[in-house]
């Protein structure tokens, strides 16, 4: 098993992704902190994964008091986190002329403020181990920008130069961070508190995905899986896209 002994906190665990994340990282030996804001989401988590190897943890990462919650339970259960993969988020489908300084403010402490003011305050717990891992959950979005999501472009956009910077200071305390950017996740699950979808058009971004459809949370899972374990013990400050292939292409070529 890749994650035998280690210890994982999953961030935004109640969501689709996060619950496979949580599944796949158990199966492969590793015990889990599974934290969510959303109480009875966690609840439905434990039901399916079972609580042997996971603690589930209501808190709220983009403030303070829930981010103190996280690293005090962390404390008080191990010596050690090997691994934090913060897969929670908030998206936004307003345009800017529509969107407040408190709806940014929002999207913005839970996107990307939580992820890192999170991953500090676990850092002398993961300098305790040999080397640890640090995922953070991108978008594409975030580096091609989104004329739709405007705040979650933004807010995802900040991941990238935050993974370098980390990798740059962390490495020499044994601290790997990398980011995963998806892209066509439409689920609405209980970690994503987002308003209705029906003005996007996710047949269209379907059709200009090579792949032609959008990933399954376990395919997301298994390059987490990879991040956070061995396999990729000479990767840090790298930004791999899952996006069936989209940004590979020059936009709009597909439509001709």
């Amino acid at each position: 098993m890749r994650l035998a002994g280690k210890n994982a906190v999953v961030v935004g665990a109640a969501s689709p992704i996060g619950l496979a994340c949580s599944r796949l990282f158990m199966r492969e030996g590793a015990s889990i902190l599974a934290v969510d804001r959303n109480h009875d989401g966690l609840i439905e988590l434990c039901d399916r994964i079972g609580v042997e190897q996971a603690i589930p943890l209501v808190a709220d990462q983009s403030t303070e008091e829930g981010i103190g919650e996280i690293a005090k339970m962390c404390r008080q259960r191990w010596t050690a986190v090997n691994i934090l993969l913060n897969c929670s988020g908030i998206v936004d489908f307003w345009d800017v002329g529509a969107e407040t300084l408190e709806l940014w403010a929002e999207v913005f402490r839970m996107n990307l403020f939580g992820p890192a003011f999170l991953a500090r305050a676990l850092l002398p717990l993961m300098t305790g181990s040999s080397m640890s891992s640090v995922i953070f959950l991108g978008a594409v979005d975030g580096t091609r920008g989104n004329p739709t999501l405007p705040a979650y472009s933004a807010s995802k956009g900040g991941l990238v130069p935050l993974t370098h910077v980390l990798a740059d200071e962390w490495a020499p305390m044994g601290v790997r961070v990398n980011c995963l950017a998806t892209a066509l996740i439409y689920h609405h699950g209980p970690s994503d508190p987002s308003p209705s979808h029906s003005t996007v058009d996710f047949e269209k971004l379907r059709q200009v995905t090579p792949l032609k459809r959008k990933p399954a949370p376990e395919e997301i899972a298994s390059a987490a899986l990879f991040l956070a374990s061995d396999d990729s013990s000479y990767m840090t400050g790298d930004v791999i896209t899952l996006d069936g292939g989209r940004t590979a292409i020059t936009p709009g070529t597909s439509l001709y």
